[in-house]
């Protein structure tokens, strides 16, 4: 196994994948039909193009994302040019021209409007896309809400995301083919402003084999490079402007103790409440071939709940270099964020519980080489710092003063503070290739490789339960991962097939007991992780109407660390404890076996329909185990959990020339499971319940999933003047409830989670007007609403009534102030106006 490792690193491969496009056709004489050689293609404004073969064929690589124009031309035939052709990273956008012979060189040329192919021939398996221009439109503010509006993703009842029907944190996120996600505890935590996106792509499923570490799904997300010509803007957009309805005293019920709105001025000097973004782009003075982009964002907001708060300020730079064949890109990333989260409880003793503080930054510098126009590697270096340090207003952990809920509802005088504290560190210095190669017209063969070394941080300070022991624990460890892949993506005119194998390697450079039901058994150094990964996908085009695909694949993805390294100190089993939970980094990669086939149907030049049924078997979950050894009942994490889910996309997209365009989304889909997260073991044995023997429907499972978009942009000529050069965006989304086990009496036992919420639903919109200045600058004008009906959307219920503000019993713990508990369900109706500056 070592040769083999040994000889995938010394392979002649090169960096990130997952960042760059293709466009492939042929080019033929109007007239006759006949294929055209020696025609050169090429993409205006940029040094990317080729030249047709004898049989007319062409193929152009190495195009970063975005919409470009492209124009054929030979001697003897009127040029063509196709405007706005989309082009959408690891895809092969097909373009084919049509020229008409010509006498004279009369130097007219035939513009041809470039629309977005509703069907794609090249497609393999379920893949969503959204550009800078939709992100810009959209009446949603993070990353998060533009993947829960996509097929196939839901949410649970802290919003976060879930693809297919798999748990939170099975999703890879990567800027610039490089991965932001946090290592330790495996979020998302890498904010970007979101005019710096040039496309962000969500692949759930199945995808190919560039692609590890995640066993639901990965977002690709390509930052913009700079341009040429000087061009920027600057926005402001308000908050709430109808305020929070929770923010108030006696808000939802007569309040128990005295309340007071927190601000998230008494904390940080703010000028002033909102969201301020911007970019700035062009050539930098003095150095030729050489552009800048740089945009950066400001937010400072109250929560909408009755205390909690969010200040965050980040940056991006992007500086390219741009030569004959030869690309140079530096990026710098850096970012702060200050935040409260809520928790009812302490609604009257907030300044004592935990406030975060959380600083990002990234370096990354590639390089990316075509020396000829039929291959072109990359080599890339990054470093990825993520500091998060969580605490009770400025205390370290023997500061924090003990206490307890005084009236079993809140925590006022006495409650001391909230039992967390948590500084964590973590460092990923990474080097990773690609190396793309088109053998010929009908092969394209693609191999990389990623090493990562991580350095991982962590002193904690944390009470599980209430009035038990404090625990204490400080790590420092220094895992590596490496990976090396290789595929072929063969295009024939009656089919693309996507075949690649996939090999990681992972070394915790931890020890662990030889058996962990058993602490006297020693301890030994664990073993490295090695796993083989086949991927396949296939399309068929049956007509240029419609194409049918099929994928399968085997995923893996290595448990968080922190599931591995926590509480290693208890490994000394004179220091074992009742309840603590122990790490394990000996436990094995979590697995995913993945199908999917689907359907695309152009039903009409402008409506096209596609449906995909998929199935996902996962093994080798991670869960916490109860052990007990020598009159101690410890946990440790363990592979013991198992799931499954299926359903059925169903897609609906199409489009009104350049003004109007609409789609609807429809997901089925029924996960099931043993548990549906990892501590659910350690809850389950803590309050004495019953061990689930059978699969039931998974906390986070929506049978039912439905989104609808409707965007319609009037351009400057519109026949009305006060609605040129507006546009609208409509977003309906509407779920089937989550499900929870009900209560029917003492001693009764009813299945788990048999019973579902109701319904939530959500109407955004957005409004926007575009105003000319002078000189080529503008103004853009808007006004959005979020869940404009102010529908009360359940994210918990009480089990005796399945209301999220009604417990159906009276008795302690149960107060009007205490029962209304305001998180129980998501954001209230919002709207918010801005402007913003072009030029």
């Amino acid at each position: 196994m070592k040769r083999i490792i040994y000889l995938f690193l010394f392979l002649p491969t090169f960096l990130p994948g997952g960042i760059t496009g293709k466009i492939a056709g042929r080019v033929v004489s109007a007239e006759t039909g006949e294929p055209l050689p020696c025609v050169n293609v090429y993409i205006l404004g940029t040094n990317l193009g080729g030249v047709t073969d004898n049989e007319g064929y062409y193929f152009i690589l190495n195009i970063p994302p975005g919409y470009y124009d492209v124009k054929a031309d030979m001697i003897g035939f009127q040029p063509v040019i196709h405007e706005g052709v989309l082009i959408i990273s690891d895809r092969t956008t097909p373009l084919n021209f049509s020229l008409n012979p010509t006498v004279l060189d009369i130097g007219e040329e035939v513009i041809v409007i470039g629309e977005r192919p509703l069907i794609e021939a090249d497609r393999t398996s379920k893949i969503s896309v959204v550009t800078d221009r939709e992100i810009e439109k959209m009446p949603l503010h993070t990353v998060s809400d533009i993947l829960a509006s996509q097929a196939g993703v839901t949410t649970g009842t802290g919003r976060e995301i879930h693809v297919r029907g798999g748990r939170s944190g099975e999703l890879a996120y990567m800027i610039d083919g490089m991965s932001v996600r946090d290592p330790l505890f495996g979020s998302f935590t890498c904010f970007l402003p979101s005019s710096s996106i040039s496309e962000m792509v969500l692949l759930s499923g199945t995808f190919n084999a560039e692609y590890g570490d995640a066993m639901s799904g990965v977002v690709n997300i390509v930052t913009k490079s700079g341009e040429t010509d000087f061009r920027g803007d600057i926005g402001y957009s308000s908050i709430n402007i109808i305020g929070s309805p929770y923010r108030k005293k006696n808000a939802l019920a007569e309040d128990k103790y005295g309340y007071i709105p927190q601000d998230v001025r008494d904390y940080y000097d703010v000028l002033s409440l909102g969201s301020f973004e911007g970019y700035l782009t062009g050539s930098v003075p003095g150095l030729r071939n050489t552009t800048f982009f740089a945009a950066g964002k400001h937010i400072a907001e109250n929560s909408y709940l009755p205390f909690g708060y969010t200040l965050e300020r980040n940056i991006l730079t992007k500086i390219t270099t741009r030569l004959r064949n030869f690309n140079i890109f530096l990026s710098l990333q850096g970012g702060d964020n200050y935040y409260q989260n809520y928790s009812h409880s302490w609604k009257y003793r907030y300044n004592h519980y935990p406030q975060g503080e959380r600083l990002i930054h990234r370096e990354t510098i590639s390089i990316r080489h075509a020396p000829n126009e039929r291959f072109f590697y990359s080599l890339g270096l990054s470093n990825f710092v993520n500091n998060n340090l969580l605490r009770v207003d400025d205390k370290l952990p023997e500061e924090y003063e003990p206490g307890v809920a005084t009236d079993l509802e809140f925590y006022t005088e006495g409650g001391g503070d909230y039992p967390l504290y948590r500084d964590s560190k973590t460092g990923n210095a990474s080097s990773n290739g690609s190396l793309t190669m088109q053998l010929n017209n009908r092969h394209q063969l693609k191999t990389g490789f990623k090493v990562e070394r991580y350095n991982l941080y962590l002193r904690q300070m944390t009470r599980l339960v209430v009035s038990g022991p404090y625990q204490f624990q400080e790590f420092q460890h220094y895992p590596v991962e490496a990976a090396v892949y290789l595929q072929d993506k063969m295009e024939y005119d009656y089919m693309v097939l996507n075949a690649g194998i996939r090999f990681d390697y992972a070394d915790p450079k931890a020890k662990m007991w030889k058996d962990i039901t058993d602490p006297s058994s020693g301890l030994v150094r664990v073993d490295k992780k090695m796993q083989l990964s086949p991927r396949i996908g296939l399309a068929h085009p049956v007509t240029d109407r419609t194409v049918l695909h099929f994928a399968y694949g085997h995923f893996f993805q290595n448990p968080s660390y922190y599931c591995q390294y926590t509480n290693l100190d208890y490994l000394d089993p004179e220091l074992l404890v009742n309840n603590v939970i122990i790490g394990n980094p000996s436990i094995k990669a979590q697995k995913t076996v993945a199908y999917e086939v689907g359907l695309q149907q152009k039903l009409a030049d402008a409506l096209a329909f596609y449906v995909t049924a998929f199935y996902r078997d996962m093994t080798n979950m991670v869960t916490t185990r109860r052990v007990r050894w020598a009159g101690v009942d410890y946990f440790v994490y363990d592979n013991a959990d198992y799931g499954n889910s299926k359903g059925v996309d169903l897609s609906l997209k199409g489009r009104l020339g350049n003004i109007l365009f609409a789609s609807f989304n429809y997901t089925f889909s029924v996960a099931r499971g043993n548990r549906s997260s990892p501590m659910e073991g350690f809850w389950s044995a803590y309050y004495a319940m019953p061990e689930v023997m059978t699969e039931y429907y998974l906390n986070f499972d929506r049978t039912h999933d439905i989104a609808f978009s409707l965007s319609v942009e009037l351009p400057e000529s519109f026949y009305t003047r006060w609605l040129a050069n507006t546009s609208f965006t409509l977003l309906i989304e509407a779920s089937s409830g989550l499900p929870y086990t009900p209560y029917v009496g003492p001693g009764l036992y009813i299945e788990e989670n048999s019973a579902r919420m109701p319904w939530t639903t959500e109407m955004n919109l957005r409004f926007e007007k575009n105003i000319p200045l002078f000189r080529g600058m503008s103004s853009r004008l808007f006004i959005e609403g979020n869940n404009l009906f102010d529908r009360l959307n359940p994210l918990y219920v009480y089990p005796r009534t399945g209301d999220p503000w009604d417990a159906g019993w009276g008795g302690l713990g149960t107060s009007p102030d205490a029962v209304k508990n305001p998180s129980h369900v998501s954001k209230r109706r919002e709207i918010r106006c801005g402007v913003k500056i072009i030029w």
